[in-house]
């Protein structure tokens, strides 16, 4: 038997993902029937949720998700969480799974819009089943220290932030609603937004484009 560990940052109640589900619902009128938290068209926090009449919503930056914001903020996970034992080297697992963040300043040559996996061989048993399926894949040496660089739940837990003492309380009392636009709102929003707009107009793209061509040659003259 393989046995393999996750690097987790940390996991929120299930009543927390329920009232977020409820608040969507309530805020598109429609009923949602999938939703995925990551999707490898976009390597990152991004949340896509299907409607029942055919819609899909997609955000593609966890900014703007009010449960993935303060999911990666660590403001509502488990007591648990913040106290985890397995959070730390060495591991647990004969093999670790995770994603390598931070990997394009190591290993420039990667293609990393679908995502890099990171993955430690912990134990004998561990090499011996790496040696076995490494030919299915491609892959680069690394170290430790790089992994954990951008990568911290790997050597440490997650700290706790002092809204955690409140903030299921304040939900309860004011509703996920509130919260969701208070505290769970990135004040980053309004900018990642516009990027977003811009970058999906073909008519702001063509004025970019034009800017940028005669600053290049405003610069030359």
């Amino acid at each position: 038997m393989i046995t393999s560990d996750l690097v987790c940052h940390g996991v929120p109640s299930q009543k927390l993902f329920d009232q977020h589900i409820s608040y969507l619902e309530e805020k598109y009128h429609d009923r949602v029937i999938n939703y995925q938290f990551r999707n490898n068209s976009s390597w990152g926090g991004c949340e896509i949720v299907d409607f029942e009449n055919h819609k899909t919503v997609k955000n593609p930056s966890y900014e703007l998700s009010p449960y993935l914001y303060s999911f990666m903020y660590a403001m509502t996970y488990r007591h648990s969480c913040y106290e985890c034992r397995f959070a730390q080297v060495p591991r647990q697992g004969d093999i670790t799974l995770a994603d390598f963040w931070g990997v394009d300043e190591f290993f420039a040559q990667i293609d990393t819009k679908n995502g890099v996996s990171l993955v430690l061989v912990n134990t004998e048993q561990g090499k011996m089943a790496w040696e076995q399926s490494k030919c299915s894949f491609e892959y680069y040496q690394s170290t430790l220290i790089d992994g954990a660089k951008y990568n911290g739940n790997l050597v440490k837990k997650s700290e706790k932030p002092s809204v955690r003492d409140s903030i299921y309380k304040q939900i309860e009392e004011k509703g996920y609603g509130t919260i969701a636009k208070t505290v769970f709102s990135s004040p980053n929003t309004f900018k990642i937004k516009l990027y977003n707009a811009i970058n999906n107009s073909y008519i702001a793209q063509h004025f970019l484009s034009l800017y940028r061509m005669i600053k290049k040659i405003s610069q030359k003259i």
